[in-house]
C-alpha cells in the first residue's frame, strides 16, 4: 500500500504552475526539492493524481517524472510509489533539522560552532592582486559619462584576445557582469522550453537552476578525471541535444580539466551534429591546465565564457564572452534593452591588470598556491583511503554514496562543506 502523500506537495506544485508543461513541472519540482520545501523521502503524488490536479494529460506528468528520475531528483520504489530523493533513514531527521543551519553557514553565518568553512569555494583574498585604480587607469578616461561608448573597451578586448591566443579566435567578443551573468544571458539566447541540454554531472548547481528556469530538459553527462566522458556524450546526442555545456578546465565541483586526447575524442563524437557548445571557463586564470577549446574544430558553434572573479577579484564582477556573431549579436541586442554595458571604468581596471607585470605575477603565484594546497589535501585524504576526482582549481570533489550523512557529520565536528 502506497504511503499517504505529503499534504503540501500538490498545493505547492499547483500554486507554482500557471500553464503547466512537462518542462515547467521538472523545474518546479527541482526547485522545491533543492530549497527543502519538499524534503528528502517525501512521497510524491501519483501520475494520475497530479494530472487531475493540474488538469493536464497523464503523459505530460509521466514525461516530467521520467526526466526527474534521470536527474536523481525523484526515485521510484516499485508499488510503494515515487519519492523525492532520500538520504539514509538514520540521518534523515538530522538532515531535516540541520538544513536551515547548513544554509546559514553557506551564506556566511557567524555561527561559532563552525570553526572551518570549506563550503563557499571563494578565492583567498590574500592571493588577489592589489588594485591601485588611479595608477592603473590614469586620470584621462573617455566614455565614462557617456551612453554612446563601446560595449567593450579596446584595451580589454586586446588583452583578452592576447590571453586566448590561437586557441580561441572568436568573431565577436563582449563583456558582462561575471560568469553567471554570462551563462544566464547565453542560456536565454540559445535555449528554448523543451530543448534538451547536455550538462556535466556533477556540475555547478546554479547552471542547472538556470536551465530549469528556461524550461530545458537536462541530459546529464558523467565526468572523470579528464572531463566529460565521450561514451556518455555519444548516448546523449541520440536524444537531439540542442546545447552542450562543459567546463573545460578546473571543473566546478570535480576539478577535472580537458587534455588534448579527450578534446579530440569529444570533437569526434560531436561531428555531424549542429549542437551549440558553451565552454564555461569560470576558473579562468587560476586554472593550472592550458586553455583548450573545441573552437579549433567547430568555430561556428562554440561560445566561451572566461571569468575573472576568481583570479582578479569578485568585486570586479567581470566575465568576457567570445563566440560566433549570431549568438553574440543576440546576447548584445537583448542586453541593449537593459543595462546595455558593463562599467567601462571596471573594464579598464581589468585591462590594466591583465597587462601589468606585477599583477600577472600575483595571479601566477595564486595559481601555484591553489594547486599546491589542493594536491596536499588530496594526498592526505588518499592516505586515509579517501579517493577524489580531478586535480585542478581549488574545489575538491569527494564521491560518497551518502552525501548528507557526510555534510551533517562534518558540521557536528565544526566543519562546513557543501553537498553535491
Amino acid at each position: 500500500m502506497a504511503p499517504e502523500q505529503h499534504p503540501s506537495v500538490l498545493t505547492q506544485l499547483t500554486s507554482r504552475l500557471v500553464s503547466p508543461s512537462a518542462a515547467q513541472l521538472v523545474a518546479a519540482v527541482t526547485e522545491l526539492v533543492d530549497e527543502g520545501t519538499i524534503s528528502p523521502g517525501t512521497p510524491m503524488p501519483t501520475v494520475r493524481q497530479l494530472a487531475s490536479a493540474l488538469q493536464v494529460s497523464p503523459t505530460t506528468v509521466h514525461r516530467a517524472w521520467t526526466e526527474l528520475r534521470s536527474e536523481h531528483v525523484l526515485r521510484t520504489d516499485g508499488r510503494r510509489g515515487t519519492f523525492a530523493t532520500t538520504v539514509p533513514s538514520a540521518a534523515a531527521e538530522q538532515f531535516r533539522s540541520g538544513l536551515p543551519e547548513l544554509a546559514q553557514w553557506r551564506r556566511g553565518s557567524s555561527d561559532t560552532s563552525i570553526t572551518l568553512d570549506l563550503s563557499t569555494g571563494a578565492p583567498d583574498e590574500r592571493l588577489l592582486p592589489e588594485i591601485d585604480v588611479a595608477a592603473l587607469i590614469g586620470s584621462r578616461v573617455r566614455h565614462w559619462a557617456s551612453y554612446d561608448g563601446p560595449v567593450i573597451v579596446e584595451p580589454l578586448e586586446s588583452a583578452v584576445r592576447a590571453l586566448w591566443g590561437a586557441a580561441f579566435t572568436p568573431q565577436r567578443i563582449t563583456v558582462v557582469d561575471g560568469s553567471l551573468d554570462a551563462m544566464d544571458r547565453l542560456i536565454s539566447a540559445t535555449v528554448r522550453p523543451g530543448h534538451r541540454v547536455a550538462l556535466e554531472n556533477p556540475t555547478y548547481p546554479p547552471i542547472r537552476h538556470l536551465l530549469s528556469l528556461a524550461g530545458a530538459r537536462i541530459v546529464p553527462i558523467g565526468v572523470d578525471d579528464r572531463g566529460p566522458i565521450p561514451a556518455e556524450l555519444r548516448n546523449a546526442l541520440r536524444r537531439d541535444i540542442s546545447t552542450l555545456i562543459i567546463q573545460p578546465r578546473a571543473q566546478n565541483p570535480v576539478g577535472c580539466s580537458l587534455d588534448e586526447a579527450r578534446l579530440d575524442e569529444l570533437a569526434a563524437v560531436l561531428a555531424g551534429t549542429d549542437t551549440t557548445i558553451i565552454e564555461h571557463d569560470s576558473a579562468g586564470d587560476i586554472a593550472s591546465a592550458p586553455l583548450l577549446s573545441l573552437h579549433s574544430r567547430y568555430p561556428e558553434r562554440v561560445v566561451r565564457v572566461h571569468g575573472f572573479s576568481k583570479s582578479h577579484g569578485p568585486d570586479l564582477r567581470l566575465a568576457v564572452i567570445g563566440g560566433p556573431a549570431p549568438i553574440l549579436d543576440a546576447v548584445t541586442a537583448r542586453r541593449d534593452l537593459g543595462p546595455a554595458w558593463t562599467s567601462r571604468l571596471l573594464q579598464r581596471v581589468l585591462a590594466a591588470l591583465l597587462v601589468d607585470p606585477e599583477a600577472r605575477h600575483v595571479v601566477d603565484h595564486a595559481r601555484s598556491v591553489y594547486h599546491e594546497r589542493a594536491q596536499a589535501f588530496r594526498r592526505r585524504l588518499l592516505l586515509r583511503g579517501v579517493h577524489t576526482l580531478g586535480d585542478d582549481g581549488y574545489n575538491i570533489w569527494i564521491p560518497t554514496p551518502h552525501a548528507m550523512d557526510t555534510v551533517v557529520g562534518a558540521a557536528a565536528r565544526g566543519i562546513s562543506i557543501a553537498p553535491g
